[in-house]
């Protein structure tokens, strides 16, 4: 059967890209392997001690300690697409807070709470910095359509409210098209880029989006990292961060510990997630801007 002999092929590629994860999960070292495996805080200080580029990205060179803030639509979204940007802004000794516009009751409070745990002391930050915000008059997550639009005010004040509350310097989410256009990403960004164009933040903030990769980009892994690297270095792209060996590493334990705490792992959810892990160029790459450089961020 020719559909069968399809499934098989595709399910070797895919058990021959998680073992080559298993392979290079052990070059990095059993010392440092044992101690991302517990959890302890000498593996985040180890992890996020090293100095990067990035800090001339976020004005630290004279030491101040810098207050950023990630404003997501999903908490998962901070390791399934951020990745390279939180790391690098851990190990520029920032404070992190995270402001997510997503319901947080029933089943899905413990999924989060242990998400966020698990997190947070991998990372070496504290989970009370971490925020859920939900409003009745906001759409149905599963709504992606523009029909169904988001009170964008109510957005902005939200937003603004808890900006205001930890003193930020820097807000961090996503562009315009909202990464694979989910309405509700858009949604934060046009409420981020109101706060801007009416000036209600500090003049002192700056905001920094996520540039959005093209569906195929998005999908392309690891593959796609040679053209990115030499678009880095010829200078050609220079708002990017590309992650290391071991961060993306980091970055792939991370999701699949929340996906696992979800509870029940049917075949399709077990598919999907190693399909994210080899394919998500997120892992590896993260393309940035600053949001007034971008002339089409207005309401």
């Amino acid at each position: 059967m020719q559909w069968f002999d399809d499934v098989q092929i595709f399910l070797v590629i895919i058990f021959g890209a998680l073992l080559l994860n298993i392979v290079l999960f052990l070059i990095v070292g059993r010392k440092r392997r044992e101690a991302i495996l517990n959890n302890s805080a000498d593996a985040s200080v180890e992890r996020i001690g090293r100095r990067s580029s990035f800090e001339l990205f976020m004005n630290a060179a004279d030491g101040q300690e810098r207050r950023v803030l990630f404003v997501l639509n999903d908490f998962s979204d901070l390791v399934l697409y951020f990745g390279p940007i939180l790391l690098a802004i851990l190990r520029s000794n920032c404070d992190v807070f995270v402001l997510n516009i997503q319901p947080c009751y029933g089943q899905r409070y413990f999924w989060l709470k242990k998400c966020v745990d698990v997190l947070c002391q991998t990372m070496g930050f504290s989970n009370s910095n971490v925020t859920f915000v939900w409003d009745e008059r906001f759409p149905d997550q599963q709504t992606n359509s523009a029909d169904d639009p988001w009170p964008i005010l109510s957005l902005m004040h939200i937003i603004h409210s808890y900006a205001m509350l930890y003193d930020v310097d820097f807000i961090t989410t996503y562009d315009a098209d909202g990464i694979n256009e989910n309405a509700a990403r858009q949604a934060i960004n046009e409420a981020v880029s109101g706060l801007w164009r009416k000036r209600m933040l500090p003049k002192h903030v700056e905001i920094y989006l996520l540039t959005s990769a093209s569906i195929l980009r998005s999908m392309a892994g690891i593959f796609d990292t040679p053209i990115s690297y030499m678009s880095l270095r010829l200078g050609i792209s220079s708002g990017r961060l590309m992650s290391s060996l071991k961060d993306i590493l980091v970055l792939q334990r991370l999701y699949v510990l929340c996906e696992w705490r979800r509870g029940v792992m049917g075949l399709c959810t077990v598919i999907k997630v190693c399909l994210i892990l080899v394919l998500n160029r997120y892992f590896l790459i993260n393309d940035y801007h600053k949001i007034q450089d971008e002339e089409k961020y207005r309401l």
